[in-house]
């Protein structure tokens, strides 16, 4: 898998949707959001991060990597949303989705500045 690039994102409510699997897919968010919200369709799903630079939790997720039990469960139909820069800190930051199960679609919201 490949990291997927979301940085050059603009405007209130960006969305981005995608087929999800049951390994980590990071995305890597513009400088400018201050919160994201994941949406899975039919099945859950386990998001990891915010990211930047040193680890938010004792295991560090990697693109394509296998998903560990350092993660927060987003419920199927339903969101998962978390702010990430309340204090307007600079430059990119990663957040990791997997799918709970199979592939489902999920939808991933920004909430930029």
């Amino acid at each position: 898998m490949a990291a997927i690039d979301l940085s050059s994102a603009t405007g209130p409510g960006w969305r981005y949707t995608y087929t999800a699997a049951t390994t980590w897919q990071e995305f890597i968010l513009p400088p400018t959001c201050l919160r994201f919200c994941v949406e899975p369709e039919s099945i859950g799903a386990y998001v990891a991060g915010p990211k930047n630079g040193a680890p938010a939790s004792p295991e560090i997720p990697a693109d394509g990597g296998a998903v560990g039990n350092h993660r927060s469960p987003a419920a199927a139909d339903g969101s998962y949303e978390e702010p990430i820069r309340p204090g307007g800190q600079p430059g990119n930051i990663s957040i990791f989705v997997a799918a709970q199960s199979g592939t489902p679609t999920i939808t991933i919201v920004l909430d930029l500045a």
